[in-house]
């Protein structure tokens, strides 16, 4: 498994990114505390043009979920939504899920010949967090939501950390 996760102590497992599918929705649901604003079976819709993924271990545990959409004419992925676990939000015990789930986008943003190119409309609380982390410049609005262009150069440091090419 090409991820790693890494908890408080230090202490490093690996998890890889598989499909999401209908049979994982009961396990991220508000029920369990993931976001109930988030309706995530509409990115499993046969007519999306979204595919959404999920971060699992080797013991089958969900550690967060992404969906995006490669923009072939305007090369870049944009995320539409990205999902932490609940495990994952206080007293966490792994510590770079969220850079993780972004890693993995700028990943196929890479793959994808786009350079690196993420873009995002985030939540307002967040703005400013995109802003410091991930470098996020203001690029304009559409449907009246600001979006925002992610830095490829943090993308490529964030997947050289945590990603393994497999033996």
């Amino acid at each position: 498994m090409p991820w790693i996760l890494e908890d408080t102590a230090g202490v490093i497992i690996f998890a890889e990114f598989f499909p999401l599918t209908e049979s994982d929705l009961p396990h991220i649901s508000a029920k369990l505390g993931w976001e109930s604003s988030f309706d995530w079976s509409l990115y499993l819709q046969s007519n999306s043009i979204f595919t959404a993924l999920k971060l699992v271990d080797s013991h089958g545990v969900i550690h967060g979920c992404l969906a995006y959409r490669k923009d072939q004419n305007n090369l870049f992925v944009e995320l539409a939504l990205v999902e932490k676990s609940p495990l994952h939000r206080r007293g966490v015990s792994y510590i770079n899920i969220g850079k993780v789930l972004f890693a993995c986008a700028y990943k196929i943003s890479f793959d994808a010949g786009f350079d690196g190119f993420v873009v995002l409309t985030p939540k307002t609380n967040l703005i400013d967090y995109y802003e410091r982390v991930y470098r996020a410049q203001f690029v304009g609005h559409i449907d009246h939501h600001p979006r925002y262009l992610l830095d490829p150069a943090i993308g490529k440091s964030l997947i050289m950390v945590y990603y393994r090419e497999r033996m």
